[in-house]
């Protein structure tokens, strides 16, 4: 047979729950004195005292809000222009753009770098060699690349080569 605890804790939790000084167990039993009282005290703050459930129902609520995102806004194109072009416009004052999908690929067989920038800064570059070459990057919720607020989304083509772009984005 295993051991589940050793008998040093075995012994100190008997000597600690006699007849005199029960285990105490709440929620588990009813009695005629706990009749019509709830027995799931709400957690009314995560450091509450409160039961097991209702520390785990507030912890299920904030975990809800932890994964949400605004509505995702999906774009694809082509492009086969040299230099600067923009894909999102600058969304206003204080906004963001919040890219939590992108993919861009090649579709020439002619070598092209790619320059995704936000307004004039360059934030990434992919070098596409071959026809259906690129670069495909789904982020994690929460870890989207953000865009410095007010800048434009662009991508700067090295070459007048066809690409095809898409880009799952929302505003903040």
């Amino acid at each position: 047979m295993y051991k589940i605890m050793s008998r040093d804790i075995a012994s100190a939790i008997r000597k600690e729950f006699t007849t005199s000084n029960p285990l105490p167990i709440t929620g588990g039993q009813d009695t005629s004195a706990s009749i019509g009282q709830a027995l799931d005290s709400p957690a009314t703050s995560d450091t509450a005292n409160a039961t097991l459930i209702s520390l785990f129902k507030r912890l299920l609520q904030r975990l809800t809000t932890l994964f949400d995102r605004p509505a995702i806004t999906v774009l694809a194109g082509t492009l086969n222009t040299t230099g600067d072009n923009t894909i999102i416009a600058s969304p206003g004052s204080g906004i963001s753009i919040n890219i939590a999908y992108l993919k861009i690929q090649l579709e020439g067989s002619t070598a092209t770098t790619v320059l995704l920038k936000a307004g004039s800064t360059t934030r990434e570059r992919i070098l596409c060699q071959n026809q259906g070459d690129g670069l495909a990057v789904n982020y994690f919720p929460n870890r989207e690349l953000r865009l410095d607020a007010n800048t434009a989304l662009i991508l700067s083509l090295s070459g007048a080569n066809s690409i095809n772009y898409a880009f799952h984005y929302y505003t903040s």
